[in-house]
């Protein structure tokens, strides 16, 4: 494949990922959707967050279970390594799991449920998500987020997020966010007008990453379609290696089209 390789590969799926890469930091998107650099590498922040919802979950279905143990064995077995982390997860699960409790939603009637649509509202490559919890008996759709640090207000990649899957979902459940740390939570519902504008801008984003992708069949066309990074960003923390790659690509082809 050419160092100048700008086609998407012909399995591509729109994902809320996708959406907010093109939103946040255009030069990453570029890189890992349309140059292939889509290196994915787990943390144990991510494994702690993946034991927590698990943990949870299974409390959920049977209220039986050792909350904390389960956290832990699950931690465990992803291969997380982290003692710090792993304490962490089974705090997080005992205050994620009483939140639930103490909203009623006790029942979820789906978990990690696989969302796929091909044409969804105009849209001519197909996307794909995941939902974390549907209390169907409450019409609630839930997506849990582990974190140290429980923001006010929803953050507003997560807000987009829960605007796709209430969109392709139907639009008939209501959306929340519990973001939960080892000592306390916060459990947001998402307005209905917040949904549909934040689904309008997540569309309008995925047609826009449509357009490109009929337009453009080399990477400095798609460099030079784009302002030129700021590659002082947040955006790159943790990502140095491509960041270093993304400067190089840009320095070489920038204007060279």
């Amino acid at each position: 494949m050419s160092d100048d390789w700008g086609q998407v590969n012909e399995g591509y799926r729109h994902s809320i990922s996708t959406a907010d890469l093109m939103i946040t930091n255009h030069a990453k998107f570029i890189m890992k959707v349309v140059a292939g650099y889509d290196k994915f590498e787990s943390s144990d922040a991510m494994i702690r967050g993946n034991a927590t919802e698990h943990a949870v979950n299974e409390k959920l279905l049977d209220d039986t279970i050792d909350l904390a143990e389960t956290a832990k064995q699950d931690y465990i077995n992803r291969g997380g390594d982290g003692e710090k982390e792993m304490n962490f997860s089974m705090a997080c699960a005992d205050v994620m799991y009483k939140e639930l409790q103490s909203r009623q939603l006790n029942t979820p009637t789906e978990y990690q449920l696989k969302l796929y649509d091909e044409k969804f509202m105009g849209c001519t490559k197909p996307i794909i998500g995941f939902l974390d919890w549907k209390f169907g008996n409450n019409d609630t759709i839930v997506d849990a987020k582990s974190t140290a640090r429980v923001p006010s207000v929803g953050k507003a990649k997560d807000i987009r997020q829960q605007s796709l899957y209430w969109g392709m979902t139907g639009k008939k459940y209501r959306m929340a966010l519990l973001y939960a740390s080892d000592k306390k939570c916060n459990f947001i519902e998402i307005p209905t007008q917040i949904l549909e504008e934040q689904l309008d801008i997540v569309v309008r984003n995925f047609k826009f990453i449509e357009s490109c992708i009929e337009r453009f069949t080399t990477l400095a066309e798609w460099i030079n379609a784009f302002p030129y990074p700021n590659f002082e960003d947040f955006g790159w923390n943790y990502d140095e290696e491509l960041k270093q790659i993304t400067i190089e690509k840009w320095r070489s082809l920038w204007h060279k089209h």
